[in-house]
């Protein structure tokens, strides 16, 4: 049983690459896949990219190329709950876009053709997530399980943040990368979660915090998915 582990930026993957043992590496046309054992658990890494498009092609093909029997996306993400801070930690229930729109042919805001509005992430994959975040004192009182969005814009201006809380009232965080991934799996039959770790509140001066809290937020992601892996 293989595990895909899929983060767009180095520092979401860096640290759960050199912790391998085993590391051998796939080189595909668009990036490198890192198979190995963690935490005694087969798995295969790979740096996706920043955006839908790049996260929908990279997890493709580390379907193809490795046939994980389940897919985490790791990494952070904006806050838009107002009850979360910077270091939380986000378990997904679900998945969507908030930039798509296909309402001219009856779809709702949001929804893409031939698929329901929302991508449901494996339910086994999130209560064991939960179980592996108790598990870590960083992270106590900080655990929120929830809607996550996806879009390719860089949320940084109260007006995008609250024209996306208007579409997906419930939606906890946004990001970049999750829906797509979510719905890749989806298509083929492959179980997945999504784990974001609040890197900043999605509003003006983001780019401060974001810069600042990044790494950190990136880290105490990897670092539960370090600690779902023996629960696998």
């Amino acid at each position: 049983m293989t595990i895909g582990i899929i983060g767009a930026m180095e520092p979401e993957v860096a640290g759960l690459i050199n912790a391998l043992e085993e590391n051998s590496v796939i080189k595909t046309a668009m990036t490198e896949i890192h198979t190995g054992k963690l935490k005694g658990k087969d798995v295969a890494i790979v740096q996706c990219g920043i955006g839908k498009c790049a996260a929908a092609a990279v997890t493709a093909l580390l379907i193809d190329r490795c046939k994980p029997s389940a897919v985490i996306n790791t990494g952070c993400a904006g806050a838009l709950a107002p009850d979360l801070k910077i270091g939380d930690m986000v378990i997904s229930s679900k998945a969507a876009y908030h930039d798509a729109d296909l309402t001219p042919f009856g779809y709702s805001k949001g929804q893409m053709a031939g698929h329901d509005l929302y991508f449901n992430a494996d339910s086994e994959l999130m209560a064991k997530a939960g179980i592996a975040a108790g598990n870590i004192p960083e992270l106590k009182g900080k655990i929120k399980t929830g809607l996550i969005v996806s879009g390719d814009q860089f949320i940084n201006i109260s007006t995008q943040k609250n024209a996306i809380v208007q579409l997906f009232p419930d939606a906890k965080v946004c990001e970049m990368e999750g829906a797509s991934i979510a719905h890749i799996c989806h298509d083929c039959g492959v179980p997945f979660l999504i784990v974001r770790a609040v890197s900043d509140e999605a509003s003006e001066g983001v780019t401060v915090a974001y810069d600042e809290f990044m790494p950190k937020a990136a880290a105490l992601s990897a670092k539960l998915v370090t600690a779902l892996l023996p629960l696998l």
